[in-house]
């Protein structure tokens, strides 16, 4: 059986190549539907994390509701309430609930619970170690 795009892609959270020059592209930095393939999963965990920070830094987004707005627009044919609810299920987190994973003590638990969260929304399974998610978060850059 075929592994799901964004575990065949090394990206996890299935984010498009949109030309920014993220740290382990592959080459060619994206696949024939636009989205972008990593060299090892360490890479795409990365750019899901850092994805997820900056909707923080540069967007003041702050809750899961407010990330699955962004993450999957309604304009491009999702449904961002029902990404919520499922990813706030998966992650065992309230989708309204402030997150603060940017300065507060569970910061980086907290992204790795909804990266993980992601990750097994858009594909289905988390085939991720423990290992491999702790690199991936850790060089995202706080």
């Amino acid at each position: 059986m075929t592994p799901p795009r964004g575990i065949r892609n090394h990206n996890p959270g299935n984010l498009r190549y949109t030309g920014t020059r993220w740290r382990g592209l592959d080459t060619p930095a994206h696949d024939n539907a636009g989205f972008c393939r990593f060299t090892a999963a360490v890479y795409g965990i990365r750019a899901l994390a850092l994805n997820l920070l900056n909707y923080a830094w540069d967007h003041n987004i702050d809750t899961i509701e407010g990330i699955t707005h962004r993450w999957a627009p309604r304009s491009d044919g999702n449904d961002p309430d029902e990404y919520a609810r499922a990813i706030g299920k998966l992650a065992d987190l309230p989708i309204d609930t402030r997150l603060d994973w940017v300065d507060g003590p569970d910061g980086r638990a907290t992204l790795e619970r909804i990266a993980r969260a992601i990750c097994q929304h858009e594909n289905g399974e988390d085939p991720y170690t423990v290992q491999t998610w702790a690199a991936g978060i850790s060089t995202a850059h706080y």
